[in-house]
């Protein structure tokens, strides 16, 4: 009698557990892909999507792990600070060094689904997880 009443309840506190571990693992994931691509920024910070090359943010992101590229909703975003303090982002493909001093923010994000009902009835069947890297450009 007692294992039917505690089986359910730990039953879902193995399920939230794992839950948290994959959400846990995921985060690890992204940040690491960020700083990656932070690290190619520093140096390099107007290449930000420069197509089929190699030599460019995305594709550092996504070479630091092959995952990413097929995980739901994700995205790579660039964003430089101005004179200002002002976050805007940088687009395109430009081999004009940037100002150096400057902070830079590469964030890269994905949707990670919930596998937990109740879980999932408290938070929602998908959460954003973003990881992210600031770095200053140099030079």
């Amino acid at each position: 009698m007692e294992l039917a009443l505690i089986a359910p309840v730990m039953v879902l506190l193995v399920f939230g557990v794992l839950d948290l571990g994959r959400a846990y693992r995921m985060d690890i994931r992204l940040e690491n892909a960020a700083r990656e691509g932070a690290v190619y920024a520093q140096l390099h910070p107007n290449r930000v999507d420069c197509g089929s090359t190699t030599d460019d943010i995305t594709s550092r992101v996504l070479a630091e792990d092959a995952g990413i590229s097929s995980m739901p909703g994700r995205t790579i975003s660039v964003h430089a600070e101005d004179l200002s303090g002002v976050w805007s982002p940088v687009t395109g493909c430009g081999d004009a060094a940037g100002a150096g001093g400057r902070s830079q923010r590469v964030a890269v994000s994905a949707q990670f689904e919930v596998l937990t009902p109740i879980v999932a009835s408290v938070v929602g069947d998908t959460i954003r997880i973003t990881g992210s890297a600031d770095v200053e450009v140099q030079g």
